[in-house]
Parts: C-alpha cells; sequence; structure tokens
C-alpha cells in the first residue's frame, strides 16, 4: 500500500513538473509576441463591421488637409489608394496615396499630383490625419527619376530607423516602363523623409527575358532574420509559360526579391510565379502585383493582387501564399482570399492588400475602385481574420 501511494505521488509530481514546464516553455515556431499559427485559409478572412475606412465619395476630411502645403486647407475628393499600415509605438499608421479627383490615362503628370499622406489610429478603424499635408512627394526638378510622382509606398522599422519604400517616374504616370523603386528614412515616427542618394535603388533591366526586364514597381518590405526583404512586382518573358497569343511563352507578372543586410543590397531574384492550375495565362490572368508580406510564427507570408487583361489590364483578386524562408518553397492557396466582385466598392478593381497582426486577429487592409462612378474614387477597406 505504501508502495502504491508513493507510485502515485511519482506520477502526480512528474504531471506536474511537465505541465508546468509546457507552460513556461514557448515553441521554437513561436516566436515572443506573436501567436500560433491558426487557420490562414481564404474563408477565415471576414469583411469587416465597419465596411470602408477611407471613401472619396464621403468626401472625407474635406476642409482639413493642406494639400499643397501652401498654408491654405483646401476642399477636395481624394482618390485613395495604396494605403500601408503599420504598428509604431501605441498607434497604427497608415502610410496612403491620394490625389485630388482622378488621374485620366495618359495625362502629363502635373496636376493632380500623386501624395503620401500619414493618417494615425488607435484601434486601426479610426483614422486621423498627422500631418495635415502630405509628408513624400515627387522630387525636383521635374526631369529627376521620380520627378513626376511617387506612390505605392512601403515602411518597415529597422535597427531604429524607418526605411520608405516608393515607386517612383519620371513621364506619364501610366507609361510603367518608367516605373523604379527607391527609398527614405525617417526620424520622426515617419512625418518627413530624407531621401536615400539621388539615384533609383531598382530599376528594370531592359532585357525582355529578364523576369524584371520590362517594368518593375509596388515595393513593399517587411524585416525578416534581422534583413530587409523587399519584395517587388516584375514583368518579363517567361519562355515556358504557355499563351494563346504568344507562342512559345508569354509575358507574365511575378514577384522579385532583393534583401537589404545593413550594409548591401542582394542581386534582385524571381521567388513567386502564379500557380498556372489556379491563374492559366492562357486565359488572360498576367501575373502577380502589389505583394504585401507578414511574418507569422516564423514563416512568411505574402498578399498579392492578381491582374487579368482580358479586357483591359485590371486587379481582379487578393490572393495569399506563404514560405518557410522567404524565397523557396512557396505553398499558393488554391483559392482567392476575395475578388472584385466581393464588394460593390470594388467591382472594378481590387488591389493592394496590406496585413497586419493585431494580436490574434490578422488585419488585411486593401484598396479597390467603382465602376460607375463619375471618378472612379479609389478607397480603403479591410477584413479580420481570427487566428
Amino acid at each position: 500500500m505504501e508502495k502504491l501511494a508513493l507510485k502515485m505521488a511519482t506520477v502526480l509530481f512528474i504531471g506536474a513538473w511537465l505541465f508546468i514546464s509546457s507552460a513556461c516553455t514557448k515553441k521554437k515556431d513561436e516566436p515572443e509576441g506573436q501567436p500560433p499559427l491558426g487557420d490562414l485559409s481564404p474563408a477565415c478572412f471576414q469583411a469587416g463591421a465597419k465596411g470602408q475606412l477611407l471613401d472619396a465619395e464621403a468626401n472625407q476630411w474635406d476642409g482639413i488637409f493642406d494639400i499643397n502645403s501652401d498654408g491654405n486647407l483646401d476642399s477636395w475628393t481624394p482618390s485613395w489608394n495604396d494605403a500601408h499600415v503599420m504598428k509604431l509605438g501605441d498607434k497604427y499608421i497608415m502610410f496612403v496615396s491620394a490625389l485630388d479627383g482622378f488621374m485620366t490615362s495618359g495625362a502629363i503628370p502635373n496636376s493632380p499630383e500623386i501624395k503620401i499622406y500619414r493618417l494615425e489610429s488607435s484601434d486601426g478603424l479610426s483614422w486621423t490625419p498627422n500631418p495635415l499635408t502630405p509628408v513624400f512627394r515627387r522630387s525636383t526638378p521635374a526631369s529627376n527619376w521620380d520627378g513626376s510622382g511617387v506612390e505605392t509606398v512601403s515602411v518597415v522599422d529597422y535597427r531604429g530607423e524607418l526605411f520608405m519604400f516608393y515607386k517612383g517616374y519620371a513621364g506619364a504616370y501610366d507609361d510603367f516602363t518608367l516605373y523604379q523603386i527607391g527609398y527614405a528614412k525617417s526620424t520622426d515616427l515617419g512625418q518627413s523623409w530624407t531621401r536615400v542618394g539621388s539615384s533609383p535603388l531598382l530599376t528594370r533591366t531592359g532585357t525582355i527575358t529578364d523576369f524584371n526586364g520590362s517594368v518593375i514597381g509596388e515595393p513593399s518590405a517587411v524585416v525578416f532574420k534581422d534583413e530587409i526583404y523587399l519584395y517587388f512586382t516584375a514583368v518579363g518573358f517567361h519562355a515556358d509559360i504557355d499563351d494563346a497569343d504568344l507562342t512559345p511563352g508569354s509575358i507574365l507578372q511575378t514577384i522579385g526579391l532583393t534583401r537589404f543586410n545593413g550594409s548591401s543590397w542582394t542581386t534582385p531574384e524571381l521567388v513567386l510565379r502564379p500557380d498556372q492550375s489556379v491563374y492559366p495565362r492562357a486565359l488572360s490572368w498576367y501575373g502577380y502585383t502589389t505583394p504585401a508580406p507578414i511574418v507569422i510564427a516564423g514563416v512568411m507570408h505574402l498578399f498579392v493582387a492578381v491582374a487579368n487583361d482580358a479586357t483591359g489590364w485590371k486587379m481582379e483578386k487578393l490572393h495569399h501564399a506563404s514560405s518557410p524562408d522567404g524565397r523557396t518553397n512557396w505553398v499558393q492557396d488554391s483559392q482567392a482570399v476575395f475578388s472584385n466582385s466581393s464588394f460593390t466598392w470594388t467591382n472594378r478593381e481590387i488591389r493592394a492588400p496590406s496585413p497586419v497582426l493585431m494580436g490574434r486577429t490578422l488585419r488585411l487592409y486593401f484598396g479597390g475602385d467603382e465602376a460607375g462612378n463619375l471618378t472612379q474614387a479609389y478607397g480603403v477597406g479591410y477584413a479580420d481574420c481570427q487566428l
């Protein structure tokens, strides 16, 4: 009897020790401050109850912004686009492209000018502009590589400095071959920026058989393994992709990557092409664009827009893929997260995803616009996934 009691006490002690040990020991794949990865399937994302957060049709903040930085408040109808949201301290910060009205195709890019604005929020839903003037604009003179316009920014906090990556161009905003990528730094939480160098960081090679030979743009960055992983959109010729109109091979839009270790950048490399069983080029799926990375539990997750050129180039879906190292072995979902038909205000295009981890909620911001609106005014909405 005494031996049995001693054996039971020993079992209880070992069980209690294992319970306490497991409760106090964090799994290796669960970095501090991040929840373990749960369901991240497309069905996980549910449209936010608040709907559109930025909406030009609502004439939001009219008479508040000084869009020309001349000391006078302006009346405007902003076309919001390409929001990038991040957590800084106890606030969420949104850097977003906007212009007064809507730029027509082929317009000389002088008026209206696309500018970058900075908004703040305590909950990621209600936003307040700070400052009231643009925080980043095209450079001068107009002959500079980014002297006509800047847009599609992505910001990361790397070793105590904020890095902003952006697309710039010199000439008509819809001449995609002019797009180049540069970056700037900030020491005041993104309220002012200083360009790094006078030349772009990335430019197209000009060799059509290169994955980045024809077009590059849409930069998006994340810090991973103490490096900046800068993803970007690239267009080039892919001989192994069948296309009904291009035989053999196709012009395809893919995702490239360059990495920064604090002193130098790696040679740009192709890391992700569309799964042809989901988005076949022969059915006019042009490829992936506006990449947006986030690291969860040590895994790289990448959200992209998917473009179709059957009736003019349009971004019609948002899609998700993941990789253990951010470069290889990508697992692409078999279906889209959302399509442009998912919401009335995105019935022409849905684009520019921006994922942010809020505790155990993964919030996905995204942009879009509505056909039939007189200005096709752009807006920003969101959806949540509970991990």
